[in-house]
């Protein structure tokens, strides 16, 4: 569970920075893995909410709470064999594995639950790219903090300083927009006529070897 917030939706961790927010009209369902056996039962779902992905955790908060769930949180690192399922009929779904903490709510005997974020409103891959580029750099800096022994703070500090690092390109990018729009869109033309001959000759290379 996180701590609600009535401005910034729930309480920030220390250094946490926000990545990802879903569309409002996001599903989510938490049960057992399919081959669990046990006796203890799981099953908490919600139609409608927000997934909020940020640089240490993955929050889903629903729109409406109740008794069962009020919120739900899982550190990266906790996050398994994630995955995007595009079905033929439906939206796309966000699936992983978990592995729950101790003490937040779930029953000790499941060592890994399922998580399904189902995305009515587009969503799944963007989603899927900003975990697994989050979490990569977090188990990097992890490493490196065991390598040099100076502790799991480094994770957090490579975090704030690859966000900030983000966000000062797309200031840069935005200034060099104003102060040189006739240059910018001279650089978007030259960019999509060399996608298009790209694409030209690759589709040229292939009919060669087919005719050969």
């Amino acid at each position: 569970w996180v701590m609600l917030h009535e401005r910034d939706t729930f309480v920030r961790l220390p250094n946490e920075q926000l990545i990802y927010t879903s569309p409002p009209r996001t599903s989510f369902a938490l049960q057992p893995l399919p081959s669990y056996t046990g006796r203890d039962s799981l099953s908490l779902q919600s139609s409608t909410g927000r997934v909020y992905l940020t640089s240490q955790r993955v929050v889903y908060i629903p729109a409406q709470t109740s008794k069962d769930l009020e919120s739900f949180s899982a550190p990266l690192l906790n996050i398994h064999d994630s995955h995007v399922s595009s079905p033929f009929f439906g939206p796309n779904a966000w699936i992983a594995l978990v592995q729950p903490v101790a003490g937040g709510g779930i029953p000790p005997s499941l060592a890994a639950v399922q998580l399904k974020v189902t995305f009515k409103e587009g969503g799944a891959f963007e989603f899927h790219n900003q975990f697994e580029r989050i979490k990569e750099r977090l188990q990097h800096a992890v490493e490196i903090s065991r390598e040099t022994g100076r502790g799991p703070e480094i994770a957090a500090q490579v975090q704030v300083l690859t966000i900030a690092a983000r966000e000062i390109l797309r200031e840069m990018l935005k200034v060099f927009q104003k102060l040189a729009p006739n240059l910018w869109g001279h650089l978007q033309v030259m960019r999509r006529s060399s996608s298009r001959a790209l694409l030209m000759n690759s589709k040229q290379g292939y009919v060669k070897q087919t005719e050969m």
